[in-house]
């Protein structure tokens, strides 16, 4: 009798492990849904891509936004923001019209971002912010220095 319990044990313990292993991979928090890794990488580089095409990405993948999606995204933020402060107009009329981008864009300033990257983007928006997106560039100011803060 304790060998037939010790075998379901064993056989419950086998099915949930697999269980969470499939969920983990291919479940909520996979990458079901998503596009591929490279493609989106591609989709990602600031060098080629604008606020509105990480806008697109937003509104099209939203539930992507964990594990190497949301590193790429924090790339994609921070390297705009810091190499490419001339395109913050775009940035903010698209963070004005729907609050959720900006909510999102603030919270991919993050640890996970390169520190060069976090200390541009900083003096960028302490040194370069337009009169008409001081509060815009208030909130990015708050989220780099607890980045920063973090990497410490």
């Amino acid at each position: 009798m304790k060998s037939i319990r010790r075998h379901i044990i064993c056989f419950i313990c086998f099915f949930l492990s697999a269980f969470l292993v499939v969920e983990c991979c291919f479940g909520a928090h996979g990458s079901e849904g998503c596009p591929d890794l490279q493609k989106f990488i591609q989709e990602t580089d600031p060098e080629h891509n604008t606020w509105k095409d990480l806008y697109r990405l937003f509104k099209t993948y939203e539930g992507c936004d964990d594990g190497v999606y949301a590193e790429g995204f924090s790339d994609f933020v921070a390297r705009s923001l810091a190499k490419h402060w001339d395109r913050l107009d775009e940035l903010a009329t698209l963070s004005l019209n729907d609050k959720a981008f900006k909510e999102f864009v603030i919270r991919h300033i993050d640890a996970t971002a390169d520190t060069n990257d976090l200390s541009l983007l900083l003096s960028n928006a302490q040194k370069r912010c337009p009169a008409t997106a001081t509060p815009f560039c208030s909130d990015i100011i708050k989220a780099a220095l607890s980045a920063l803060e973090f990497n410490k």
